[in-house]
């Protein structure tokens, strides 16, 4: 009984004791209920900021599916190019409606430069270059890359 004491003392947790520190060194142990209070103060935030209006910066939409059955298997393939085109012009046009007035685009980088080498795959050569200029366009640290693309097609 007596070493039981003894070690309650040492620990802070006996009569009267004022708790010490933990084994890292921290005094988060002084103060009884902290831990919970901070829990709940982190908790309390994360709940209000859910509720915050929608903030977002590109649509991705298909994009990457679309990038990726570029180079899948014929076998895993299951949408041809004019699908994806369809998908990706549409994706595209959703992005743009949805944009607010004065608004940088919401399109992500790549996806006009992707959606143009789809329709020059089709032989779309009029669309083509429309979607590499407006990629062009919209990042214009893309232009070289742009530009040899553009003057490469026929």
């Amino acid at each position: 009984m007596e070493t039981q004491r003894r070690i309650k003392r040492r620990a802070g947790t006996g009569t009267g004791d004022a708790p010490l520190a933990d084994a890292r060194g921290s005094s988060m142990a002084a103060l009884p209920g902290v831990g919970a209070v901070l829990g709940l103060v982190l908790l309390a935030g994360a709940l209000a900021g859910g509720g915050c209006a929608e903030t977002w910066q590109y649509d991705w939409g298909s994009y990457e599916k679309s990038v990726w059955l570029m180079y899948a298997p014929p076998s895993d393939k299951g949408a041809d190019v004019g699908q994806q085109i369809d998908k990706l012009a549409k994706e595209i046009h959703k992005t743009e409606e949805r944009a607010k007035p004065g608004e940088a685009s919401r399109v992500p980088p790549g996806k006009y430069a992707h959606l143009g080498y789809l329709y020059a795959q089709q032989g779309d050569k009029i669309n083509a270059r429309q979607c590499l200029e407006a990629e062009k366009r919209l990042y214009p640290e893309s232009t070289r890359f742009i530009d040899g693309l553009l003057a490469r097609m026929p």
